[in-house]
């Protein structure tokens, strides 16, 4: 995530996390909550691409990747 510049980089950076997620066994409902909430917070910080990421752009992407 440290090296997204775009709106495409970060939409890369985001949805490999439930990408790689939904690959692990035995994860509580909490802990998936959790990733979803982490998610959004690096998406509000203007430290990724030198901008804040639209909250329900970066919420379709994480919805689109996950499968839990």
């Amino acid at each position: 995530m440290a090296q997204a510049r775009s709106l495409a980089d970060a939409e890369a950076a985001i949805t490999a996390f439930p990408v790689r997620y939904n690959t692990l066994k035995d994860i509580e409902t909490t802990e998936s909550e959790d990733l979803g909430e982490t998610l959004w917070q690096l998406s509000q910080s203007d430290h990724l691409i030198g901008q804040t990421i639209p909250e329900v752009m970066a919420q379709r992407w994480f919805d689109a990747a996950r499968d839990y």
